[in-house]
């Protein structure tokens, strides 16, 4: 029979990245890359003062915890500025496990809080990608005809092309690539076109450093709330694009595209100070009118898009 100690002990070696609570949602033990994240003066003692559940939805998904066994769920570490996690819950005796991991944030995180190596499970391999991506952008120039020699390489340098510098998302080539797939394969899709309310007065007032940060965040928000299938890019600026594949029906667009207008809405607190901003939505369907010549669509998005700025902003508007 393990002792609990050593079971803590194993947890921390396998998987720094943890946390352990009773069937209470009392916290009895956090893993060494955790503790490291909250840092030693921020005192927790149960799940609900370490986390905000973002997916599922529930308002009191803390209180389900039976609920939340075998399920995969996307956490918001409460720290001065909120860190998303993903995590994997597991019943193990009387306990249950949270195996944490990052997303698309781990560059920002493994510099925000200085990760290295060991904060890591002796087979995750993160801090090796993350110092060959460095590795490759530094050496790029003076190794490019290598590179084009590289199978590995050349796919990364593919990725990069078709990929935004500080969103992680993708840019306007990636997406026109994605549009002229999704056109060719007769599929029925909606294009949401998104732009960013008051965000020159985030600049202007915050500085550049806060608008990236907005951006980021606004990034993150247009991932969590979109399907997995689904295409989100950053065209430039403040203009973001999401392409909803097998769309029949404007109803599923209706409701994303709510849910991201009330979610960027929110106060963002930033390392500058608080700011809030807002998004103008216009949505167009593939559907409609039988369009299927990917500018037209744009152009109904746009259209639309517009049409929610002149009703107010904040708002999705629909080209059914």
């Amino acid at each position: 029979m393990v002792s609990k100690d050593g079971l803590f002990q194993a947890l921390d070696q396998l998987m720094p990245l943890h946390a352990v609570a009773d069937f209470d949602g009392q916290i009895v033990h956090v893993g060494p890359t955790l503790a490291k994240l909250i840092g030693q003066r921020r005192s927790y003692h149960a799940l609900s003062d370490l986390f905000r559940v973002i997916k599922p939805k529930k308002d009191r998904a803390f209180q389900d915890l039976q609920g939340l066994a075998g399920r995969t769920l996307m956490l918001e570490l409460r720290l001065e500025q909120p860190e998303v996690l993903k995590a994997h819950c597991v019943v193990l005796g009387d306990k249950l496990i949270f195996a944490l991991s990052f997303g698309f944030t781990i560059v920002d995180a493994v510099r925000r809080f200085g990760l290295s190596d060991s904060d890591f499970a002796a087979t995750d391999q993160t801090i090796g990608m993350l110092y060959l991506s460095e590795a490759y952008a530094l050496s790029l120039g003076e190794f490019r005809n290598l590179s084009l020699r590289l199978e590995g390489a050349k796919r990364l340098a593919e990725v990069e092309a078709h990929t935004d510098a500080l969103t992680g998302l993708f840019n306007r080539r990636g997406l026109d690539a994605a549009l002229s797939d999704l056109q060719q394969s007769g599929q029925e899709f909606a294009i949401m076109q998104i732009d960013l309310d008051h965000f020159k007065q985030v600049n202007d007032g915050l500085g550049h450093a806060a608008g990236d940060g907005v951006l980021t965040r606004v990034a993150e928000i247009l991932t969590l709330e979109t399907r997995k299938h689904d295409l989100v890019s950053r065209n430039g600026g403040d203009e973001f694009t999401i392409v909803l594949a097998d769309v029949t029906d404007s109803a599923t667009a209706e409701e994303i595209g709510n849910r991201i207008v009330e979610r960027i809405k929110q106060p963002m607190t930033l390392p500058q100070g608080e700011c809030r901003v807002s998004a103008s939505v216009g949505t167009a369907f593939s559907f409609s009118q039988d369009i299927r010549d990917v500018e037209a669509l744009i152009e109904k998005a746009d259209a639309s898009l517009y049409q929610s700025k002149s009703d107010g902003r904040g708002r999705q508007t629909l080209h059914v």
